[in-house]
C-alpha cells in the first residue's frame, strides 16, 4: 500500500516530537557519504550509530579524518545518553568513556588499514561539522 510523504527530512531544522522534546539531524559522513546522526538537545541524547563505531570496532568506510573528526567533535560534549550502532546504549560518564574508546580504536589503526577501509583511497571528499544545539 503507498504512503503519503507530509515532509523531506531537514537535518539543519528541529523537529518537535512532544513537548519539551525535539529532534535534530546532522551530516556525519565517514561511515558512508550521508550518514545523518540524530540527537535530542532537551534530553543529552545523541543517536551516532556508526559514526562512533560499533561495539569498539571503528566503522568509517568513506573518509577516515572525517570518521575520527566526528568522534572528536561529539567528546566535547556533555551527552547523557549515547545510542551506537546495533547494540549499545550508554548513560552518564559511560558515554565519555566509549568515545574516548572509539577514538582511541580509531587512532590505533594503521594508514594501510585506514586505506583499505576506504575503498584504497584513504579519504573521501566530504566535511563534517556537528552543530551542537
Amino acid at each position: 500500500m503507498p504512503f503519503e510523504v507530509d515532509e523531506i527530512f531537514d537535518f539543519l531544522k528541529s523537529y518537535r516530537i512532544d513537548k519539551g522534546v525535539s529532534v535534530r539531524g546532522n551530516s556525519s559522513p565517514g561511515h558512508t557519504r550521508d550518514f545523518t546522526v540524530y540527537w535530542i538537545p532537551e534530553r543529552g541524547v545523541l543517536v551516532a550509530s556508526e559514526a562512533v563505531g560499533c561495539d569498539g570496532v571503528p566503522e568509517f568506510l568513506v573518509d577516515y579524518d572525517i570518521y575520527l573528526s566526528g568522534i572528536e567533535t561529539f567528546l566535547v560534549r556533555n551527552w547523557k545518553v549515547l545510542c551506537t550502532g546495533y547494540r549499545f546504549v550508554l548513560t552518564e560518564g559511560d558515554v565519555a568513556m566509549y568515545l574516548r574508546e572509539a577514538r582511541k580504536s580509531s587512532r590505533g589503526l594503521s594508514k594501510a588499514r585506514r586505506g583499505d577501509a576506504c575503498g584504497g583511497k584513504g579519504r573521501g571528499r566530504n566535511s563534517s561539522g556537528f552543530e551542537g544545539g
